[in-house]
């Protein structure tokens, strides 16, 4: 008699897990500290986290971020299948930008732009209708020296300072 043997596993099911971000884009700037976006899940396994672009930001262990610089990433978690629930894979959107300041004049505070710090590069956005700096420049900074100043506009309204 022949006989056919069949083989199988039964696999147990999982439920779709809940999860989700407190925020699905966040919004730092270089200066900014460390940092934690809530994450809530039903799966109790134990999460993994990434950065698609470690040049911008960083993740530990526990989801705390650290800004390296400027530009895009997504901060991703990830958890295996814990029996009852699904895996999960989610994540957010960080954007990193320099950060601006405003540039006033004493006594009347008169505004004059902007100054922007990115790479070791300050720059000076100054308004439109100012049309010509004083030909001489003083910028005081503390423990820096100079490794290179120019001024790369036709009208002169970004100054940008590279300090070594």
């Amino acid at each position: 008699m022949n006989s056919i043997i069949i083989e199988y596993e039964i696999l147990p099911t999982c439920t779709s897990s809940t999860s989700s971000f407190a925020s699905a884009t966040i919004n730092k700037t270089t200066a900014d500290t460390t940092f934690t976006n809530v994450f809530t899940s039903d799966n109790t396994l134990a999460k993994t986290w990434s950065s698609t672009n470690n040049s911008v930001a960083t993740v530990d262990s526990n989801g705390q971020v650290s800004i390296i610089g400027i530009g895009n990433t997504n901060i991703t978690v990830t958890q295996a299948t814990d029996g009852a629930h699904c895996a999960v894979s989610t994540n957010y959107q960080l954007i990193v930008t320099a950060p601006t300041f405003p540039i006033s004049a004493a006594p009347n505070n008169t505004s004059f732009g902007t100054v922007s710090v990115s790479n070791n590069i300050l720059q000076l956005h100054l308004r439109q209708d100012i049309h010509m700096l004083h030909p001489l420049i003083q910028l005081l900074v503390v423990q820096q020296q100079w490794h290179k100043m120019e001024i790369n506009s036709p009208l002169r309204q970004v100054l940008q300072v590279k300090f070594r």
